[in-house]
């Protein structure tokens, strides 16, 4: 199950076997490759194996979208798993994953097998060789704003400016957990790293809009032309909005906000957006 990039999208039809009350075992889902282009959603509702046997040799990545698993194949096929996160950004404790005849993995078993996202040692060196070209580019910036979730963009640049002795400041953005986890998340991954990290814009949790997000991304998008969908890149925006109305970044300084993509998650949130402006 190692993707060559790590992008997802979950489909697969869905299996469910009944038993009785007195038992309770888990419902079972069994995740089959899907037609090309074809997206299909999995409501998930207490006790349950996700059964992925059938795609073990398939070329499929995960990430996290919200409270959502979304499994993405390389005939751009999806499956969507919701939910499978809690408030924490952790896998829900009542979910198990099948990946073989023999193995079953808990939540956070399986986390740690099939990182959500690529945050690894190995994940990371994408944004090592994003803070050389960065740094060739504008050797003269002063701050690097980056949203930080699992916290591998933020690692790997984190790794890329300490190998390059560079003095630049690097404020992470959280965008689900507190400043003391994001910080050790961080060091997890690329050792002892010196990052400046806020959480001030969280709000209630992960994928939970705020006013203050919505207003970033309609500032972006009016002044800039740039689009930002609302989990990451619009949450680190706000926390950039802050900082300058809060003097933290100062008129004479340079500042790069790192966007890491995603637009394709704003349209989950679509309601929210009309609502908001």
């Amino acid at each position: 199950m190692n993707a060559p990039f790590l992008i997802a999208q979950a489909t697969g039809p869905e299996v469910a076997t009944d038993f009785s009350a007195q038992s309770k075992p888990p419902r079972l889902i069994k995740i089959a490759r899907p037609q090309d282009n074809q997206a299909v959603t999995v409501h998930l509702d207490g006790n349950t194996k996700l059964d992925l046997s059938d795609v073990a040799s398939d070329k499929i990545t995960f990430v996290r979208v919200g409270d959502r698993l979304v499994i993405l194949f390389d005939n751009q096929a999806t499956v969507t798993i919701e939910p499978a996160f809690g408030p924490d950004g952790q896998i829900l404790g009542d979910i198990t994953f099948q990946v073989g005849p023999d193995r079953q993995l808990s939540g956070a078993e399986f986390a740690a097998a099939f990182p959500v996202g690529g945050s690894n040692s190995t994940g990371i060196l994408g944004y090592v060789v994003a803070a050389q070209e960065l740094h060739d580019q504008r050797p003269d910036i002063d701050k690097i704003i980056v949203p930080v979730g699992s916290a591998g963009t933020a690692a790997g640049l984190a790794a890329g400016i300490k190998m390059l002795n560079w003095p630049v400041t690097l404020v992470g953005a959280c965008v689900s957990h507190t400043e003391t986890e994001s910080r050790e998340d961080v060091r997890r991954l690329a050792g002892d790293i010196d990052i400046q990290v806020t959480d001030r814009a969280v709000g209630p949790g992960y994928g939970i809009p705020t006013e203050e997000m919505w207003a970033a991304v309609r500032l972006f998008a009016a002044t800039e032309g740039v689009t930002l969908e609302p989990v990451y890149n619009g949450k680190a925006a706000a926390a950039l909005v802050d900082m300058i109305r809060n003097g933290e970044i100062g008129d004479d300084e340079t500042v790069v906000f790192l966007h890491t993509g995603g637009l394709p998650g704003l349209f989950a949130y679509a309601p929210d957006l009309t609502a908001s402006v």
